[in-house]
């Protein structure tokens, strides 16, 4: 059996896609009059709006445009600040809904504040207005919901969506379907919005649920953040960041990660030295967020820290020893501190005759280890008690003395030849054979 991580998998309530009013046909938003059959989700780039005039008893500015020679209600959405981010959706007046709409009364005259396609055949001006990245909704007398902006009460519902979402397509759905008063369908997104097709099961599970169901979503998302929090504790990161762990639940929940990457992640977050591939957003995260406090990064510091004063023989402590300074490295503000003088008056014994306290075994150690190379040609073997009786010396002469003596004791060859040597020169080169 799979261990329990507490993550919550979106799944839209039965019959999701009959809330609301669903529209005839779900490619009905992008559909051009006379082509029943083809959605149009070939976007040209996005043109500024002419100017604009406000309906009578509305809070929205819309539009009247003639698009070859119909005239339309045009509402621009807007998506972001760049001269590209908006394009027009336009709903048509049937015959006689012009004037009431736009002037209070049919008697009066509204003003056209835009044509699109003067002088073209009807598929001429509609090429002109996609051309705009232009969207054609239904009819104005479908629109319910005029009073207020569709963009702001969008954007606060998507705010908690973790992909950022740019496709004009999508936007299109969602906004007609606020002005028509109804939840959008998944039939309308698969149907007009590339980004939607992209999607996987999991992803559009999200999204639905979000658009049918908001406060059940945000409490899914709350949730998986309170079980993120907790993995990435038991993974052994302190007081994970809400950053990082808001980042974590929301790749999971919103469906771009499965619960398997998910929980590798959180293992190669855990453990900096693990090799494994880090998603690019986690990547992201630590190279701005900054060094995370976790267990595996405090046993490093503990080892570091315990080979410098001690050295690798009075060094190699267990991992138990290990993990109980490291836990408390998380813990205690002055746990280092406490460490240091611990480490410190266990070098003082190890190393009696160095009353210096700061001085740490890296700073004794070190000269005795290139006498050590000179006299035997070999590095110092530090885990052998031989090397603190060296260092224990004091005393550069008398560390050579030892190590000469030793090495002939051990028979050591490079000490050997050099006591050859030595005995050859001061025979005058003679040698002395046995009778």
């Amino acid at each position: 059996m799979g261990v329990d991580t507490g993550l919550l998998v979106p799944r839209p309530p039965p019959g999701l896609f009959q809330t609301g009013v669903t529209p005839t046909d779900p490619a009905e938003l992008v559909r051009r009059p006379g082509s029943p059959t083809t959605p149009h989700t070939e976007l040209a780039p996005v043109g500024v709006g002419p100017s604009v005039g406000a309906i009578p008893g509305t809070n929205q500015i819309y539009e009247l445009w003639n698009i070859g020679g119909i005239q339309y209600l045009v509402y621009w959405i807007v998506t972001g600040d760049g001269p590209n981010d908006r394009f027009p959706l336009a709903y048509q007046f049937k015959p006689g809904e012009v004037r009431t709409t736009f002037a209070g009364s049919p008697e009066a005259t509204p003003t056209i504040f835009n044509t699109v396609g003067s002088g073209l055949d009807a598929d001429g001006a509609w090429a002109a207005f996609e051309s705009m990245g232009g969207f054609l909704g239904g009819f104005v007398s479908e629109l319910a919901n005029m009073e207020d902006d569709p963009i702001p009460q969008i954007a606060e519902q998507m705010r908690i969506l973790h992909p950022e979402i740019t496709d004009p397509a999508f936007w299109a759905v969602e906004a007609a379907a606020f002005l028509e008063g109804r939840t959008p369908t998944e039939q309308e997104f698969l149907a007009n919005s590339p980004w939607y097709q992209s999607m996987d099961s999991s992803q559009r599970n999200w999204l639905n649920l979000l658009n049918s169901d908001p406060q059940e979503a945000q409490r899914l998302l709350e949730d998986n953040r309170v079980s993120a929090e907790q993995l990435l504790s038991n993974a052994g990161v302190f007081r994970p960041p809400e950053g990082l762990v808001n980042l974590l639940a929301d790749q999971y929940t919103h469906g771009t990660w499965s619960e398997v990457y998910l929980m590798r992640q959180i293992e190669l977050i855990a453990d900096p030295l693990a090799q494994g591939d880090r998603d690019p957003t986690v990547l992201e995260w630590l190279t701005t967020g900054g060094p995370l406090d976790t267990t595996v990064a405090n046993r490093e510091t503990v080892r570091n820290l315990v080979t410098k004063w001690l050295g690798p023989q009075l060094g190699d402590w267990s991992n138990r020893q290990i993990d109980r300074w490291a836990s408390r490295f998380r813990e205690e503000e002055d746990a280092q501190d406490e460490l240091v003088s611990v480490l410190q008056r266990q070098r003082a014994i190890m190393l009696p005759g160095y009353d210096d306290p700061t001085l740490t075994y890296e700073d004794i150690a070190n000269p005795f280890r290139q006498i050590w190379q000179n006299e035997w040609n070999q590095p110092a073997d530090e885990m052998d008690p031989l090397f603190l009786e060296v260092v224990n010396t004091q005393d550069y002469s008398a560390a050579s003395e030892l190590l000469r003596r030793e090495g002939i004791a051990q028979g050591v060859g490079f000490v050997q030849n050099s006591l050859l040597g030595d005995l050859y020169r001061a025979m005058g080169g003679v040698t002395v054979r046995p009778q």
